[in-house]
């Protein structure tokens, strides 16, 4: 098994708690206190505190660079329930501990963590069944070690209008479980993700940059992974009620997209190998210029006609692509094909396993008919059964 990676090491981290440990200023011990700027508080006691009608009730309010040690116990309720929303500078909320919503139904309960125009630091947290799990206005976060589940939203960005600043988030071991599956598990400008999870979401991952590695969004309402840019090795996006992964340009290794309720991957630039996209509804692979190696994308189009990959130009080494109700490898322009297997791909009844624009380029690959038309047996001549 791969160790989980985080970017502080445990024992920087026992040394920050012990320091701030070492100098708390703030014992909190009942709801609606307040740690000043620069400040430790440490929490002494579970709270469940109030909600009132006032939109801007608190549990516990953060000042300027000051730290929460939730010391093992939980907060509950308040309408934002930990709020540094004026605060500059990192604000860090250290577990072990709980931050618990009071109820979705309870119109007033909304944020369980409330960070504007600063950064939050976040480790070692359970949050659950929060409307918004973390809110970032104008501001970034470093998150680790942390759970969400349950609620609405997970960890969301938003900005002020011609002063837009912050929507980085740095995750490590995250875990973003089942909530309404009415919102995004995360929505935020960029992500740096290592081992980072989400299930159980509307769409999970809602990107213009996502970097890194061992990134999992599946069993989603829409979309797994939405982005303009994706660089990252690991990355499974499966059984999303959409497409898996949906994004202008795609780069990495190790991705597997199958079982989506649309296509598996969706990209106009696309590079990497050991690639799975199999048994989606409708195209496993859809790409504009595709450059892939050791891909099996097997029993796609489930739902309507779909191919293993379709492509405008692909350059293929290595694929296994069988039982597509479309065919195999599907490339409206170019297609250069090597050490592949393509049979038993469908066509409308056709049997057609490879679809080229202009004549292929094959090395020692197997394929049954060869067509310029997925719907024409027009054959290029260079497949067994041409």
């Amino acid at each position: 098994m791969r160790p989980t990676v985080s970017w502080i090491t445990s024992s920087a981290l026992c040394a920050l708690v012990a320091a701030t440990s070492a100098r708390a200023d703030v014992d909190i011990n009942s709801c609606g206190q307040e740690i000043p700027a620069g400040q430790v508080g440490t929490l002494r006691v579970d709270l469940d505190c109030p909600v009132e009608t006032n939109p801007v009730n608190n549990a516990i309010r953060m000042g300027s660079r000051s730290t929460l040690l939730l010391n093992g116990h939980s907060v509950r309720g308040a309408a934002e329930t930990i709020t540094a929303y004026l605060a500059n500078g990192t604000v860090r909320i250290i577990g072990p501990g709980q931050i618990v919503d009071a109820g979705l139904d309870n119109p007033f309960v909304g944020v369980a963590v409330n960070v504007g125009h600063g950064r939050l630091d976040l480790r070692d947290v359970v949050i659950t069944n929060a409307k918004i799990a973390v809110f970032l206005f104008n501001s970034s976060a470093n998150v680790s070690d942390t759970t969400i589940d349950g609620g609405r939203q997970g960890i969301i960005y938003r900005a002020e209008t011609g002063s837009e600043k912050g929507g980085r988030l740095r995750a490590s071991n995250l875990a973003i479980g089942p909530g309404d599956g009415a919102s995004p598990g995360i929505d935020v400008l960029q992500l740096n993700a290592q081992n980072v999870s989400v299930t159980g979401r509307s769409d999970g991952i809602v990107v213009s940059r996502l970097k890194g590695e061992d990134v999992t969004s599946s069993q989603n309402a829409g979309d797994g992974i939405r982005a303009d840019l994706i660089k990252a090795d690991r990355v499974t996006a499966s059984d999303n009620s959409n497409d898996g992964i949906h994004t202008a340009r795609l780069v990495g290794d190790d991705v597997t997209a199958s079982g989506n309720g649309d296509e598996g991957i969706v990209a106009t630039k696309l590079k990497g190998s050991r690639y799975t996209a199999s048994q989606n509804f409708s195209i496993g692979i859809a790409g504009g210029d595709v450059r892939l190696s050791d891909v099996v994308a097997d029993e796609n189009g489930q739902g309507v006609t779909g191919s293993g990959i379709t492509a405008q130009n692909a350059q293929l080494e290595g694929v296994h692509a069988t039982g597509n109700s479309g065919a195999g490898v599907e490339a409206s322009l170019k297609l250069s094909i090597e050490n592949s297997t393509l049979t038993g791909n469908a066509s409308g009844g056709l049997g057609i396993d490879l679809v080229s624009g202009t004549f292929p380029s094959l090395l020692a690959t197997t394929c049954g008919r060869s067509s310029s038309s997925l719907f024409a047996l027009n054959s290029w001549g260079v497949c067994g059964g041409d």
